[in-house]
């Protein structure tokens, strides 16, 4: 399994995220631009996976990353669960609460249809 969670951002939330804090004078200090629940690599390889009505791939083993990557692979291996908490007690509102949600809307916004 590749990274134990992942951190999916939606580029909107991401572009509506800076302007809110170019806007929002109250906040300083450190802020983290991720989704607001992240989810482990495999509920995202799942999530990806349904909503393109394919089976979702087989976890690579991690003595695999490790063999062809070394201590690289700790980055890719372990991940860390980093949440937006100051956009959240500011008030930001995420476009996506979770990534099932996101990968349904971005795909029937781009009409994306299965070649046969």
């Amino acid at each position: 399994m590749v990274s134990s969670t992942c951190q999916g951002f939606i580029i909107n939330d991401y572009i509506n995220a800076i302007n809110f804090l170019l806007t929002t004078e109250t906040i300083v200090g450190m802020i983290n631009l991720v989704a607001p629940e992240p989810e482990r690599n495999q509920v995202f390889t799942q999530a990806l996976a349904e909503s393109l009505d394919l089976f979702a791939m087989i976890p690579i083993p991690s003595s695999a990353f490790k063999v062809f990557f070394g201590e690289l692979s700790i980055l890719l291996l372990s991940g860390q669960r980093v949440l937006p908490q100051v956009l959240i007690d500011n008030g930001f509102k995420f476009s996506y609460l979770n990534v099932r949600l996101a990968m349904r809307e971005i795909l029937e916004a781009t009409s994306y249809k299965m070649i046969d």
